[in-house]
């Protein structure tokens, strides 16, 4: 008789699309560190609208046969007010896209691993500078993720839990005062832990001198 055996079911593939070249490259830090081999992350930061990306994600999402497909983008880098959120669902919902955003831009989610905000931010030179007081040379822009920020998302790994805890509670303020949630990036990170599984980052840690 022949040994039965466990057949695990297909992981879900899923697809990631940065609005912005720094989301990609954190997108890209998440994946490479977690060993997400069902994750795909892309850049789409070339075209030139909130818009186009969606579209833009929808042709690959076709082309790569993704199950699951995802923008990544920040009000402030598109010059989008709430109420422009809220207009491109249908945009995406055609394309059989999903919608990740961060306002008023991507360091708010940096800043949720070690603050949990309790009032309205909208500048996010303020949300930089609170982050600054945290990892000291933190700058905005692709070029840090690529040098002395090429480990970021592992520096941050041990508080996401608490970044998502942290988002949650200040969604409720955000979506209070302007009628949309300050982050989605609670349900991104949801369908990642449901698809990709748990990660266990303990040995890129190690090379980077964390949790010796």
């Amino acid at each position: 008789m022949r040994r039965k055996r466990n057949v695990q079911p297909a992981k879900k593939a899923m697809l990631v699309i940065g609005a912005s070249e720094r989301e990609t490259l954190f997108f890209s830090q998440v994946r490479k560190d977690c060993r997400y081999t069902n994750l795909t992350v892309m850049d789409g930061s070339h075209n030139q609208t909130i818009e186009n990306v969606i579209k833009y994600a929808g042709k690959k999402r076709r082309e790569g046969k993704f199950e699951s497909t995802w923008v990544v983008f920040s009000l402030a880098d598109w010059s989008l007010e709430p109420r422009d959120v809220r207009d491109l669902f249908e945009i995406a919902e055609k394309k059989r896209v999903k919608l990740a955003w961060t306002n008023p831009a991507f360091p708010l989610w940096l800043l949720l691993h070690v603050s949990s905000p309790e009032k309205l931010i909208t500048s996010n030179e303020y949300v930089v500078d609170t982050f600054k007081k945290v990892i000291s040379n933190y700058r905005d822009t692709s070029e840090y993720l690529l040098g002395d920020g090429l480990s970021l998302h592992l520096r941050l790994f041990n508080n996401k839990s608490k970044a998502l805890v942290n988002a949650r509670n200040y969604n409720v303020v955000a979506s209070r005062e302007t009628g949309l949630e300050a982050t989605s990036f609670v349900s991104l990170f949801d369908e990642i832990h449901e698809n990709c599984g748990l990660a266990d980052v303990t040995h890129n840690q190690k090379q980077i001198g964390l949790n010796k």
